[in-house]
C-alpha cells in the first residue's frame, strides 16, 4: 500500500490518519445520564493498518 511506504519514507503521518472520535452507544433503551452511554473509539482503517503492521515488525524485533 502506498501510503505504508509513503510513511516509511518520511515517518511523517497526517492528522487524518491519527484523528479519532468518540461516540457515545447506549447501554439501555432511554439513557438519562453519563453512565447509562457506554463511549467508542472510532479510528481510521488504515491507521489501524498501519499500527497492525508496525506491531509485528516490533515483535519480531523484541
Amino acid at each position: 500500500m502506498a501510503f505504508l511506504s509513503e510513511f516509511h519514507i518520511s515517518a511523517h503521518l497526517p492528522k487524518a490518519f491519527t484523528a479519532s472520535f468518540l461516540a457515545l452507544i447506549p447501554k439501555k433503551d432511554h439513557p438519562q445520564v453519563l453512565s447509562d452511554y457506554r463511549p467508542i473509539c472510532l479510528v481510521s482503517s488504515l491507521y489501524k493498518i498501519l499500527s497492525k503492521v508496525l506491531a509485528s515488525r516490533l515483535k519480531k524485533v523484541l
